[in-house]
């Protein structure tokens, strides 16, 4: 169902390291050129200032020697010069940015090949590495790549063909802006805007910019096509033939040539027929189309002035905040908006906007709210910052190992001969760190969002056979709710022991004027803890997770087959639970560490 909102899609990308170090090459120079100019301009204005009409009676031999090193010192190149070195330095860098985002890669990789880019030795290896590995292992392909395919995609399946775009192509933009917008327009909006998501699973439906979707009407419902049954000369060929009628104004070799020129065009058609069939699996082998020209498809497919919305998750490691903040800009230009640039790494990201044009979104990820909390006390983590991290984290912490009960509980449901997953999808409990404390308007959301779910029992769906045949993803959701009702599972807190105090996840958000949002592994979740999570948000969550729940996978369902097991668990924190830290309760916001 298309709600009008573009979502923002996540890319996380690697960098080629040798474009990168091309481009490198030429910023260094141009920073060493505009160094040098600024030296000697003020070298220049210390002697003129130096000079001093009682020491032109010096002889001759000290004013040679005080000259001396002056005459040695570079002077600053003249303006014309200096316009046209910068000129070619501004070009130079464009086509390297150009060629690398060409080929920048978008695949998360494994975990030996993100170990190793951690390290900043082998990067070329390694990123061949990445380029080699089978795509549902890690692997991925390069960007230009991905959004030819993608374009080609759209064209496929809402029957966009060639004659629409160049119809559309004279209409002179009706229905979207193709122009450049002077305001940077990449700010991150609050759930209730609809904030930064991939597939985003909660009650928002507005769009992410209000100033930029003034047209609801969206991708166009049905596209027309007209025959156009004329000539090239504009006769009408219905019979399959010329008009008698219209006159002949060649002969002898002009027949021959217009004869050929038919059977060509004709043949032409014929394979044009049997290109449109594979046009999608020609596309994933040669890009033949640039950035620009498959954005500027979707522009016209959508009609919405930024069709491709992006978040880039930097997987590359030691890369130059000035390189990155090239490919940003060069992303903008080809018409792509990129709502912000993240990373688990916050050196990475801050002052990112201080290199780009206009500003961007500095995002910084975490594996645990454990990791946001110790970020917070190490400095790392500023007042206004946006912080993203791992939703299992609320339903996941540590256990207490020396707690008798605790180990024998794991023991109990490790190996106890009859393993029931319900059971533990029923165990789901909230820590004391995800508790919120309401200030007024939570209780109503959560009973509107009840009420919402109550309206869409087994009943409304399973009665009315003909209901459950008019789409295969009605009946996934009519098979998926038949299962089990999701909406008799409430979401609950654990209870700290008495007497026991524990800081929460709201108080650090109040300290530090924090925007925080949620993702999960949408591979490793099942559909009661995805439940859970949503409800939260919706309800509860909304006060302080701001930028929402972001949800790569089809809106409202999750994968089949992912339960939990006596050794695998299935809330959506998967192996990040191996590097994430867990909350510490003894600490409060601003206390030391």
């Amino acid at each position: 169902e298309f709600s009008g909102a573009i979502p923002t899609l996540e890319w996380d990308v690697f960098l080629d390291p040798h474009l990168v170090w091309r481009l490198e090459i030429v910023l260094n120079e141009k920073e060493s050129f505009l160094q040098r100019q600024k030296d000697a301009k003020e070298q220049q204005a210390q002697e003129l200032d130096a000079a001093d009409p009682g020491e032109a009676e010096k002889t001759s031999e000290e004013a040679g020697q005080s000259a001396g090193p002056a005459h040695t010192a570079s002077a600053p190149v003249c303006p014309t010069e200096e316009r046209l070195l910068l000129s070619y330095y501004d070009k130079e860098i464009k086509r390297r940015t150009k060629l690398l985002v060409d080929r920048l890669l978008i695949a998360h990789g494994n975990v030996l090949q993100i170990m190793i880019e951690q390290t900043g030795y082998l990067k070329k290896y390694n990123f061949s590495g990445v380029q080699r590995t089978q795509k549902t292992l890690g692997g991925g392909m390069c960007a230009r790549m991905w959004l030819a395919v993608f374009s080609e995609a759209m064209k496929f399946g809402l029957g966009f063909d060639d004659e629409d775009e160049a119809a559309m192509g004279n209409e002179g933009g009706d229905g979207y802006d193709g122009g450049e917008s002077s305001e940077d327009g990449n700010s991150l909006r609050s759930v209730d805007e609809g904030g930064f998501r991939e597939a985003l699973p909660t009650n928002s439906s507005h769009s992410m910019d209000d100033d930029d979707d003034q047209n609801p009407a969206g991708p166009p419902r049905k596209i027309y096509m007209v025959r156009n049954d004329t000539d090239e000369e504009g006769n009408s060929t219905d019979d399959g033939s010329l008009s008698q009628t219209s006159p002949q104004k060649h002969t002898g070799q002009g027949d021959r040539k217009s004869r050929r020129k038919m059977k060509k065009r004709k043949r032409l058609e014929k394979k044009k027929k049997r290109w449109n069939i594979t046009s999608l699996k020609n596309a994933s082998v040669v890009a033949d189309k640039s950035i620009f020209e498959s954005i500027d498809i979707l522009k016209k497919i959508m009609r919405e002035r930024y069709p491709v919305r992006l978040l880039l998750d930097m997987k590359s490691r030691h890369v130059s905040r000035r390189v990155w903040a090239s490919v940003v800009d060069c992303l903008r230009e080809s018409g792509a908006r990129v709502e912000g640039v993240a990373s688990f790494f916050v050196e990475e990201v801050r002052d990112i906007s201080q290199y780009c044009n206009t500003r961007v979104n500095e995002i910084i990820f975490a594996h645990s709210a454990g990791d946001m909390q110790q970020l917070c006390h190490k400095g790392a983590i500023k007042r206004g910052d946006k912080v993203f991290f791992n939703a299992g984290s609320l339903l996941w912490d540590y256990p207490d190992l020396s707690d008798s009960s605790v180990v024998g509980d794991i023991l109990w449901h490790r190996l106890h001969p009859y393993f029931d997953q319900q059971e533990i999808k029923e165990g789901y409990r909230f820590k004391p760190y995800a508790r919120i404390q309401s200030r007024g308007g939570s209780s109503f959301l959560r009973s509107q969002y009840e009420s919402e779910t109550e309206t869409c029992d087994d009943s409304t769906l399973g009665d009315d056979e003909s209901v459950t045949s008019e789409s295969l993803f009605t009946k996934l959701l009519v098979s998926d709710r038949k299962r089990r009702s999701l909406g008799d599972i409430d979401f609950a807190f654990e209870e700290l022991p008495s007497g026991g105090t524990c800081s929460t996840i709201q108080e650090y958000k109040e300290r530090y004027q924090l925007s925080l949002g949620l993702y999960v592994q949408e591979f490793a979740i099942d559909e009661v803890a995805i439940s859970l999570l949503v409800r939260y948000v919706n309800t509860l969550g909304r006060e302080v997770f701001d930028l929402g729940l972001s949800w790569g996978g089809i809106n409202g369902l999750t994968v089949k087959g992912i339960q939990p097991g006596r050794f695998t668990a299935t809330e959506g924190f998967w192996n990040q639970r191996y590097v994430g830290m867990s909350w510490r309760r003894d600490l409060k916001p601003g206390s030391a560490v």
